[in-house]
């Protein structure tokens, strides 16, 4: 109980805040921070592992919204099978949201923002709070009167939908956590050290708290019967009011029950969920369930990280959310709860659009799931698309038209769609690893593979897909990329300098490869002479159909071009291995001039980049970023950088530079910036603090290093790297999913 006195005079404006001031354990948190860019982050994961997830607000049957961090917004209403990202209209933190229905609500967080819907986040209208706090709740009796309370005494009300609000009275100048109106006078407050009621629609305020501590979830469902739930574990009720506030139930030690969130479905069955330190850690978090309105819990489940909020569709189906981006589901009324996955949290390599809205992007990895994304907007909010393959990484994806389509990848994996992606066909042969399909017409199309392990692979088809023929080659070079500008001329490119032309559909190639020209990534040609190449060499042009080639760019590190047509080109530099800064060189005039823009830190490119006309482009990560200029990358630099970078806070130094982890198939290569040249210690711990894996480094200079961890025989869960030269630090995390 000391220790209850010794947090009560704390004021957390954020659940994360609670425990990096706390310090209990190693807890690291990552941020997104902005950056002026002329590229815009259009990333279809709402909610990745690196984010905060305030809040769940389930709708109907089977919506649900979830809020996190930098406006992250996103809806189901399937019951989590697909998600879309929404845009209120501002990059805060959102805390919460009232929806009166499938259409109709509004949205709160910081800086006081506030934005209000009318068809079910399709389109927002930001509203003027007249404050600049922290907006933590808030809740709508009908379409014209509306609470929002937050930080230091802010309670706000509008009697006209939001158009006007202003700031009432409050009984204390304290952070305001929870709001429940029961109509449109008769409603309470509770926050840090407050629970306070109006008779008055918030014109005066009685002041009701029990003892001095944090209610962060109140709940009446009628004038006279109550919940409450206290951040230390205690849940009150009252039967009058608020009046007299009595224990219902605390939940007992050793599980130190640190409460967030109350959900009332009926006066009977609830939930509760927060978190539990338990041996000393506290990554716990749990769901409690009641039958009996709360005179006793049992235990519904255990997650690896603390639980904010939680909320119910109905008695079967329900949602749970957290920290480091959890979120996870029930459809039998909590027996089981299993991850909802919103979008990606693994490698896209490449994108295709149409037009300027509709579009593709594709990825996955042998050790993820496969993943088809498909958007109708732009790149504003992607869907999941059900693919017939599991565990493949797909390389490629090219369309005819709106609805007719392929995708290729690893293990001789060929895809077709004939209804814009809603279902796809094909299957995974094995053996080789497809990189890229080409079609001419509706008829004629080529499909080209291969890597640095594997031999050439070509295959044609003159029925649109419905059959493939293999076709005899000069080469046994693995093959990168194809274009024809008929049905007859052609060429290939790959390692080694490979360039093969035909003149005859493929009936014969002439090799034309040089070695010089390096291993080629990207072809393509305007007419039987000028064409253009790309790869680890830079680009090369030729104007007599591949027998000479002029460097029109020098780089060493090309990961993919895009030529829009013969004078302009776009070209992607960086890494797909370590998540040091991108660019893209940009051409206006054939190359002899070129445009540098910097595209994003942390990010692991892969060479996907795809434009609709000279302005509108997009390009993908290995990070499952997608990002999205509407002026050809140049100007209007407003886009937002992805950092994996911790924050610390307490007792751990800032750190010198950043770590970085990429998932690779047996274990994870971690990356570390600003090595100076002297020994470096590596340690890894589990989640209880235990050593179990370390090694010292000599580094002979100052660069960037990294190492591979081998973490096959690892069981599942969230371990922690420390890196150390004398007195300089660094430090990660790596969740092992099995």
């Amino acid at each position: 109980m000391s220790e209850q006195i010794k947090w009560k005079s704390f004021n957390f404006k954020k659940p994360d805040e609670f425990f990096l001031r706390q310090g209990f354990g190693l807890v690291l948190f990552f941020f997104l921070q902005v950056l002026s860019q002329p590229w815009v982050r259009q990333n279809p994961l709402p909610v990745g592992p690196s984010n905060q997830v305030f809040n769940v607000i389930a709708v109907g049957t089977q919506s649900a919204y979830i809020l996190s961090q930098s406006e992250n917004m996103a809806f189901t209403g399937n019951g989590g099978d697909s998600w879309s990202m929404l845009y209120p209209g501002k990059s805060v933190d959102l805390m919460a949201a009232s929806f009166l229905d499938s259409l109709n609500g509004w949205v709160v967080g910081d800086s006081g923002f506030i934005a209000q819907t009318k068809d079910g986040g399709a389109s927002w209208h930001i509203q003027n709070s007249k404050t600049s706090c922290m907006l933590e709740d808030v809740q709508f009796i009908d379409s014209m009167i509306g609470y929002a309370v937050g930080d230091t005494g802010t309670i706000l009300k509008t009697t006209n939908g939001g158009a006007d609000w202003r700031m009432l009275k409050a009984p204390t100048n304290g952070n305001y956590l929870s709001v429940c109106f029961i109509n449109a006078d008769t409603g309470w407050v509770s926050g840090n050290n407050v629970i306070a009621r109006t008779n008055d629609g918030g014109s005066t305020w009685i002041i009701q708290s029990p003892i001095n501590s944090i209610y962060r979830s109140i709940y009446f469902k009628d004038k006279d019967t109550g919940w409450v739930g206290e951040f230390f574990g205690t849940i009150y009720k009252t039967t009058n009011g608020g009046e007299k506030w009595n224990v219902l139930y605390s939940f007992p030690d050793p599980d130190m029950f640190w409460l967030y969130d109350l959900y009332f479905l009926n006066n009977q069955t609830a939930w509760a969920v927060g978190a539990f330190q338990i041996s000393g850690t506290n990554n716990d978090g749990r769901i409690m369930v009641t039958f009996d309105g709360g005179v006793t819990w049992s235990r519904q489940a255990q997650t690896e990280q603390p639980l904010l909020k939680i909320a119910f569709n109905d008695i079967n189906r329900g949602w749970a959310v957290g920290i480091n981006g959890t979120i996870i589901k029930t459809t039998d009324g909590g027996i089981n709860w299993k991850n909802a996955v919103i979008g990606p949290t693994n490698v896209l390599n490449d994108v295709f659009f149409i037009n300027k809205n509709l579009g593709w992007a594709v990825g996955g990895s042998s050790w993820d799931s496969s993943l088809i994304l498909h958007t109708k907007n732009g790149g504003k909010t992607w869907i999941s698309q059900e693919t017939p393959v599991k565990n493949v990484g797909l390389k490629d994806v090219f369309f005819l038209d709106s609805l007719k389509g392929f995708a290729v990848g690893q293990s001789q994996t060929i895809l077709k769609t004939t209804d814009g992606g809603f279902s796809w066909t094909g299957q995974s042969e094995g053996g080789i690893d497809l990189q890229q399909i080409f079609f001419i017409d509706t008829a004629n199309g080529w499909v080209v593979g291969g890597n640095s392990l594997q031999s050439a692979f070509i295959k044609k088809t003159t029925d649109g897909g419905s059959s493939w023929q293999a076709v005899t080659l000069p080469t046994t070079a693995p093959l990168n990329d194809v274009y024809f500008i008929n049905k007859d001329t052609g060429w290939i490119v790959g390692y080694k300098g490979t360039v093969l032309r035909t003149f005859n559909a493929g009936l014969s190639f002439t090799n034309l490869s040089d070695s010089s020209l390096g291993t080629l990534i990207n072809v393509r040609f305007f007419n039987s002479s000028l064409g253009i190449v790309a790869g680890s060499n830079g680009i090369f042009k030729t104007i007599n159909g591949g027998t000479t080639w002029a460097q029109i760019l020098s780089v060493s590190t090309n990961l993919g071009a895009f030529f829009l047509d013969s004078l302009t080109f776009y070209m992607i530099t960086g890494s797909n291995s370590t998540p040091f800064p991108g660019f893209i060189y940009r051409t206006i005039n054939g190359g002899i001039s070129w445009q540098k823009q910097f595209l994003q830190n942390g990010m692991f490119l892969n060479g996907g980049i795809y434009f609709h006309d000279s302005n509108t482009g997009w390009v993908v990560s290995g990070g499952g970023t997608i990002l999205y200029t509407s002026n050809a990358g140049s100007t209007n630099w407003t886009g937002i950088k992805e950092s994996n970078s911790p924050i610390f806070k307490g007792n751990y130094k800032k750190p010198n530079g950043e770590i970085q982890v990429l998932p690779m198939a047996k274990g994870f290569r971690i990356f570390i910036e600003n090595v100076h040249s002297h020994t470096i210690e590596l340690s890894i711990f589990n989640s209880f603090g235990r050593l179990i894996w370390s090694q010292r480094k000599n580094i002979e200079q100052n660069d960037n290093f990294s190492f591979f961890w081998y973490a096959a025989a690892i069981p599942g869960g969230i371990y922690f790297i420390k890196a150390r030269q004398k007195d300089r630090f660094w430090y990660g995390r790596i969740f092992v999913l099995k």
